[in-house]
């Protein structure tokens, strides 16, 4: 009887029950990764205000029949902004029904967010325990990535809300992808290539800039797997997985595609030079990953203003656990008669992940030549993710990766088990100290959150950060003089009477005399708007242009009638959602044969049959 049968026999014996123990860690994870959601105020992040304005915009939308919701009104003062089209907000319809429901923004937010942290401790730990056939593992595993300090300085500190919500799916790329390389091995998934594009999926909607950084990280793994572990039915996996992620996310893609083309934002001119020196002043001096217990604090005015309270480190427990994999894999050697401590096969495979733990960890550094002029067209591509710490969560992903996997070959070892064990165990509490120091200092020295007020008048700068989607040139101290928000539209040369605007949708009569008029509305001037006149004429739209770019709707001479102007969704974008919707179906009903077709109850119908 192997050691491991010996230990699960006595804890049978002891009457412990396992999965009410495994139960109760994972309940002890998700309480400490909400500690700070547990309290009656609500504390302070860089970017809380414009997501709750995100979710507003969303509740208003779904209010006014508007669904999916693409033009957003709530941000900018009810003057209109794409944030729904340049950024994918599926998830934020759970908080915005809540919203609808009855609960006030706040506690909408932060139901939502200990769902979406109780959903990413169940699922890491399910990932792990499958790959490396260990509840232990599997709950350390979860520890790890829950609770390291990028994770929680994302959704805390910076209230990232794009970027924390992709990396709940980085777990699930992993073992669709680690299904799809090793179908045989136990724990694998028939199903991989669903499991990475799901993942991919939640990726590619919630944080765009998130998939361009793991595509570039993970080129070691995808040049070992296209090179090394290339066959056909890989590639069919591939391919499988490339078709199902771009139908499940088209209903996302197609409008982002669209704007991103034809919008002319302000996010697509910013200058170049602009936009690399951003990079190198967020850059991370090395000596910073290192970092024991990183601290999350408001900074002061003499802080620095690009990583004042960040904590960037790493840490340690997650570097133990990469150092536990080099000695591992590097120090022990085999001996005369007897096995080696690893399997060379297995040793090898993790190289290309220690190779995409450096990319992330170089790119986020210093050390990158942000100013090289022989280099200028690359770095200008890179610059497009505006923070290079953003990679830090690529490299701790991996470098978590790194460490169960010396972990589990420690752990696998009949001679070493009790090492690897404790070793499992003072790593989990090692993290468990480092993310519970980090959110109560945070909790300590951050500021609670006071929400502007939302008075219709006023316009909040929150509500549409630096306004990246904003059409090119606008500037807003022109469009709010005083931050004072104007709802009445400018008229020149003609008439209006009973003027509406509501959601983006505005009427009124207009009369004009024997020069054409015009009326200028309190709208952004952005694709997809559409004017009807009665009686049917000429009507047309622009934009006022210079540094305002409001909507102007132009009447020709002698006119005297009704209009109505609303934003209308083009067509391939109504396809585009039928796509995904039919694609969704499609794989939910498929998964629900396969399971039916795998249960004992459909084998016992087979056999009747049989008979």
């Amino acid at each position: 009887m192997s050691s491991s049968d010996k230990s699960v026999g006595l804890i049978e014996k002891s009457g412990l029950d396992l999965r009410r123990s495994k139960s109760l860690f994972l309940i002890a994870i998700i309480l400490i990764s909400c500690i700070p959601l547990l309290s009656k105020v609500m504390y302070w992040g860089y970017d809380l205000e414009f997501h709750l304005f995100r979710i507003q915009g969303i509740a208003d939308g779904l209010r006014h029949g508007q669904f999916p919701v693409r033009m957003q009104y709530s941000q900018g003062g009810g003057y209109g902004y794409p944030v729904s089209i340049m950024y994918g907000d599926w998830l934020l319809y759970i908080p915005a029904l809540m919203h609808i429901a009855g609960l006030s923004l706040s506690l909408s937010y932060r139901f939502a967010l200990i769902l979406l942290n109780a959903a990413s401790v169940v699922l890491t730990y399910y990932v792990c325990r499958r790959v490396f056939q260990s509840d232990l593992i599997g709950i350390c595993g979860s520890v790890l990535w829950n609770l390291s300090l990028y994770r929680i300085m994302d959704i805390y500190k910076r209230a990232a809300v794009g970027e924390y919500v992709a990396m709940a799916f980085f777990p699930m790329v992993l073992f669709g992808l680690w299904s799809c390389l090793h179908p045989d091995r136990n724990g694998a998934s028939r199903q991989g290539w669903i499991w990475c594009a799901l993942g991919l999926t939640g990726i590619v909607t919630s944080h765009t800039l998130s998939i361009f950084m793991l595509g570039l990280v993970m080129i070691p793994i995808l040049l070992y797997s296209l090179v090394f572990r290339s066959s056909v039915y890989i590639w069919v996996q591939f391919v499988k997985t490339a078709f199902l992620t771009f139908g499940l996310s088209l209903s996302f893609l197609v409008p982002f595609i669209s704007y991103s083309r034809s919008a002319n934002l302000a996010v697509y001119a910013l200058p170049t030079d602009f936009k690399i020196k951003r990079m190198a002043d967020h850059s991370v001096e090395p000596g910073r990953f290192l970092e024991l217990f990183g601290a999350m604090f408001r900074p002061d005015a003499e802080a620095s203003p690009s990583l004042g309270g960040i904590p960037i480190s790493v840490g340690w427990a997650i570097l133990t656990g990469v150092f536990i994999w080099a000695v591992v894999c590097f120090c022990f050697e085999s001996r005369a008669g007897e096995d080696c401590l690893i399997d060379r096969g297995k040793k090898w495979e993790t190289v290309p992940v220690l190779l995409s733990a450096l990319i992330a960890l170089f790119l986020a550094s210093s050390l990158v030549p942000w100013h090289s002029k022989p280099l200028e067209k690359m770095i200008s591509a890179l610059s497009s993710v505006q923070f290079p710490w953003r990679f830090i969560s690529l490299a701790v992903f991996f470098m978590i990766i790194l460490g169960l996997c010396g972990l589990s070959m420690l752990y696998s070892q009949t001679d070493l088990k009790s090492v690897g064990r404790k070793a499992i165990v003072g790593i989990t509490l090692l993290a468990c100290l480092e993310g519970g120091y980090a959110l109560g200092f945070f909790m300590e020295n951050t500021n609670k959150f006071s929400p502007h007020s939302n008075q219709e008048n006023t316009f909040v700068i929150e509500s549409i950060m630096n306004g990246e989607y904003l059409p090119k040139g606008t500037n807003i101290f022109e469009v709010y003089p005083n931050k004072v928000v104007n709802h009445e539209p400018d008229v020149k040369m003609a008439e209006l009477k009973n003027f509406s605007l509501n959601q983006g949708y505005a009427t009124g009569s207009v009369k004009t005399h024997a020069e054409p008029g015009e009326v200028i509305l309190p709208l952004f001037s952005y694709p997809n708007y559409a004017i009807d006149c009665q009686p049917s004429t000429n009507c047309s739209l622009s934009s006022t242009g210079g540094g305002t770019n409001f909507l102007v709707a132009r009447f020709p001479e002698n006119f005297d009638g009704k209009f109505d102007l609303n934003y209308r969704i083009p067509k391939l974008w109504r396809m585009a959602d039928g796509v995904s919707l039919a694609t969704w179906i499609m794989i939910i009903v498929w998964i629900c044969i396969r399971r039916f077709r795998d249960s004992p109850v459909s084998r016992g119908i087979r056999i009747r049959h049989r008979r």
